[in-house]
């Protein structure tokens, strides 16, 4: 069974950056998004069983400025700020359902045994945000309501 869908992601960003966007682990769009607001439209022919993944991928050290203290005062990161389905914001439900891996060196060295971040919307580290999903997507999103 196939339901096509039309759903809105709304991404912003601190700083220009590659955004690629995954549908079932095939590349959907590769995206550079500017300072502020981006808005996704994605129209598809989903399967029973999907996957959405966003991905930042350009991120390096000089992205992260301190100021003398060592407080970070300018960063580089995306900001998933609205998912909405056929003009639903599922974006709470999505929240919740999501996971983000990041794959940054950084990170990897110091978060050895957190390998996978729950409910979080913003990228700040190269990685991959994820969130799975089945169709039909109204008795999906019911069953989280």
């Amino acid at each position: 069974m196939q339901e096509n869908l039309e759903f809105l992601i709304s991404l912003s960003a601190t700083k220009t950056l590659d955004c690629l966007i995954y549908i079932n682990d095939e590349l959907y769009d590769d995206l550079i998004i500017s300072e502020g607001d981006e808005d996704v439209i994605i129209n598809y022919d989903f399967a029973e069983n999907n996957t959405i993944s966003i991905e930042m991928a350009n991120k390096s050290d000089r992205d992260v400025v301190f100021d003398d203290s060592g407080n970070i005062i300018s960063d580089k990161i995306l900001n998933i700020d609205r998912i909405m389905v056929d003009k639903i914001d599922i974006t709470e439900i999505v929240k919740k359902e999501s996971v983000y891996e990041p794959y940054q060196k950084w990170y990897k060295e110091n978060y050895p045994n957190d390998p996978l971040i729950y409910e979080r919307m913003h990228l700040n580290w190269n990685g991959v945000w994820k969130f799975n999903f089945n169709c039909p997507i109204y008795i999906w999103i019911l069953e989280r309501m």
